[in-house]
């Protein structure tokens, strides 16, 4: 009974990793892009846009990881 757990436990943190990423790819990648096109402009060279954008993407990732975590310890224990 216990090893169907921790099976499920695993699948669902290499499901959250996935996910986790595919969201960081998809939210980044553009920003990135957008970034690039503006640090053309001479006014727009110092603004520290990418770090900014780190900064609450990790932000973000921490508070989902945290209560998806939390959720499901508390799913496990109802059950």
């Amino acid at each position: 009974m216990m090893m169907g757990r921790r099976v499920r436990l695993i699948l669902r943190l290499i499901a959250l990793v996935l996910t986790l990423g595919i969201v960081w790819v998809v939210i980044m990648m553009p920003l990135i892009l957008f970034d690039m096109w503006m640090k053309s402009f001479e006014w727009t060279a110092g603004i520290p846009f990418i770090p900014i954008c780190l900064t609450i993407m990790t932000c973000f990732t921490s508070i989902y990881v945290t209560t998806y975590l939390y959720l499901y310890y508390r799913w496990l224990l109802d059950n």
